[in-house]
């Protein structure tokens, strides 16, 4: 930043340099020229108007002494009653100490021969003022003004040399021009004050370059260390380095505060990482939970499915049997749950219940109301956390089409029959696991499974999954959808149901996690 401050300062200055070191010579030449030509008017004019020009006439009988003896005593006095006008009008003190002793410090009268051409510029000084040069020829060609000539009818301004000369023509009554005032300046001084300017611009420009940089310096001071420290904080951050820390510089404005929320926002992804670590973790530990395959029951076919709305939830589904597996006759127990909420929390939850769920199914055997009233007791002493947790267990077996069936407050379960339009709802029989102490269940009333027939096991994320306008997707979708596909494998309508579920989201995330198990009885 102090690199650009510095470019623009010079890109600023150097123009501003040529202007002042322009004006620098412009202003004093200007200012000399029109008081030189100012003296030299007010003389021309009084000479013209209030003086018998017949005495200053060249009169060839007369030597130019004895013009001088007519001349010189009253061109003094004119001229230099003119030029202490001059000098009491001036009301700068410096140019009046100028027009003193360099402006104007030789004023002649130079007569004019009558047989004076253009080839032949010279005439002749008859007076002078502060100058011995009476009697000496005067050449206007020296001068570099072209246009001045011994007929010249308008002040002009000369140079040579050392000299910077305003002539002016004295008119006779008719007009003519008879004679010239010439004023000389001192050239040299001009050139002083030129060089002067010069430096005087130099100096400026570069005092306010100098300025220019110093107080750049100081502002990219300001702004330049809190952006390093940022950009290294955050070269820090996105290397992984979380919860880096950036120091204040105490500058008071925006940057403390922008400092201050980087840091706040530096250390909550790091407690964010550290949460989402955990959760994968958590995830990572409940995926392996979930049954590996899906069990084979003789004239059975059994499809199941999870989807968390984070990385872990609180719902699961488990396959436990619950007699040995060389028995003829197989019983199976089939779980679906939901924790209330989700997250690591409710993930720490499932994997108690599962390993609790399973321990007492075996102790238990098919009696499912004994298996919640026990779960419920160890729930509330082990895992008093305000949590509760929902379920729906049912026990089927392998040489029967028989299905015993108990709720804990879960959503309905969602028999599909051939005879009925409307599927058959299976109402909870009990309250949720974990609120109640002495709370009691039974189980539901025996189902008898025909060909065909489908039971639909779910949690309440798939009713509540919701489109982007917060529409549900609601039981009658899914009934549609079920009957739609009930000819199909348990595996085919638990993909149509899925499929059903992501068309009406259309990229809405879930808002609870979703668990689908289908239990479908073969001919």
């Amino acid at each position: 930043m102090l690199k650009q401050f510095i470019l623009l300062s010079v890109s600023l200055g150097i123009p501003l340099l040529i202007c002042l070191i322009v004006l620098s010579s412009m202003v004093p030449r200007a200012r000399i020229s029109t008081l030189s030509q100012a003296t030299a008017a007010q003389i021309s004019e009084n000479l013209s108007t209030n003086v018998g020009l017949e005495l200053i006439s060249l009169n060839p009988g007369y030597s130019v002494q004895g013009h001088r003896l007519q001349t010189q005593p009253m061109f003094v006095q004119i001229a230099s009653k003119a030029k202490d006008a001059l000098v009491k009008r001036t009301r700068n003190e410096y140019f009046r100490e100028l027009l003193r002793d360099h402006i104007a410090h030789e004023i002649q009268l130079v007569m004019i021969s009558a047989d004076m051409s253009a080839e032949s510029l010279v005439g002749t000084v008859v007076a002078a003022l502060d100058s011995d040069k009476i009697g000496d020829t005067f050449n206007y060609a020296l001068y570099e003004d072209e246009q001045i000539t011994p007929l010249s009818s308008q002040v002009n301004i000369g140079t040579y040399g050392d000299k910077w000369t305003a002539f002016s023509p004295v008119f006779n009554l008719n007009q003519e021009t008879v004679a010239m005032v010439v004023v000389h300046s001192d050239a040299g001084l001009i050139n002083w004050l030129d060089w002067s300017g010069v430096a005087f611009a130099f100096v400026l420009v570069g005092s306010v370059i100098g300025l220019s940089i110093y107080f750049a310096s100081k502002v990219s001071r300001r702004i330049y260390h809190p952006i390093k420290s940022l950009h290294e904080g955050m070269l820090e951050l996105a290397s992984g380095h979380l919860g880096v820390k950036v120091a204040s510089h105490q500058t008071g404005d925006e940057f403390d505060d922008l400092i201050r929320h980087f840091n706040q926002t530096s250390q909550q992804l790091k407690e964010r990482m550290t949460m989402l670590n955990a959760m994968e973790m958590a995830a990572e530990i409940q995926s392996k939970l979930l049954p590996d395959e899906i069990p084979e029951i003789h004239r059975y076919d059994l499809s199941a499915t999870l989807q968390y709305a984070e990385l872990a939830g609180g719902d699961y589904y488990d396959f436990i049997l619950l007699t040995d597996e060389n028995a003829a006759n197989k019983k199976w127990l089939l779980v679906v749950g939901d924790v209330t909420g989700h997250g690591v929390s409710a993930a720490l939850l499932v994997a108690w219940l599962r390993a609790t769920v399973r321990l007492l199914a075996r102790e238990c055997g098919g009696a499912l109301a004994l298996l919640s009233r026990r779960l419920n007791a160890s729930m509330l002493q082990d895992m008093n956390t305000g949590k509760f947790v929902t379920l729906f267990f049912a026990i089927v077996e392998s040489d029967n089409n028989k299905l015993n069936w108990l709720s804990a407050g879960h959503d309905p379960a969602r028999l599909y029959t051939g005879q009925l339009e409307a599927p058959k709802l299976l109402d909870a029989t009990g309250p949720p696991i974990g609120v109640v102490a002495d709370a009691s269940w039974h189980q539901g009333d025996e189902i008898v499974f025909n060909d065909d027939d489908v039971l639909l096991i779910m949690t309440d994320g798939l009713q509540d999954a919701k489109n982007p306008t917060g529409q549900r997707l609601g039981a009658d979708a899914i009934d549609q959808c079920m009957k739609s596909n009930q000819v199909k494998s348990a595996k085919g309508a638990q993909q149509a149901l899925i499929e059903r579920m992501d068309v009406h989201r259309t990229g809405a995330n879930l808002a609870d996690d979703v668990t689908l198990m289908i239990v479908k009885r073969q001919p």
